[in-house]
């Protein structure tokens, strides 16, 4: 809109309103990418707080039995068939088990004897483990 106010402008020879318009042209050029990127940010942030607030202090119970993994919570009690993990990336905090279907299983790396399970599971079905402790979110 402000190159056609520009163009606008300089065909009816109104300096002002071309010079406004360039100059308005000059600020998307080199301002535009830095806030889309905040509102994005605050969109997601205000999408995630309404959405899933509630949802933050729910446990749920994990238990590695020999060929599957039981996740209990107050709604739900599901089975993963450890066949169908295909891969583990372990960052610094967390696990994903990256499942045949396409989705990622999470597990936190709070308690030391749910790392050892975890750990063990890999071991026993020679299931590819890919460790990248150094990795931060940005």
């Amino acid at each position: 809109m402000s190159l056609l106010l520009a163009c606008y402008g300089y065909l009816k020879e109104g300096v002002f309103l071309m010079y406004y318009g360039l100059f308005c042209t000059f600020l998307v050029l080199c301002f535009g990418n830095i806030y889309l990127r905040w509102r994005h940010k605050r969109h997601y942030k205000k999408h995630v707080k309404n959405n899933f607030n509630c949802q933050s202090e729910e446990s749920v119970q994990i238990k590695i039995i020999d060929d599957h993994i039981r996740m209990i919570d107050s709604a739900s009690d599901s089975n993963v068939k450890i066949s169908e993990i295909k891969a583990v990336n372990e960052i610094k905090d967390y696990y994903f088990l990256k499942l045949s279907t396409g989705p990622n299983l999470i597990i936190p790396k709070t308690l030391t004897s749910l790392n050892n399970e975890v750990n063990e599971m890999i071991r026993n079905h020679n299931i590819p483990h890919f460790v990248q402790l150094d990795w931060k979110w940005r």
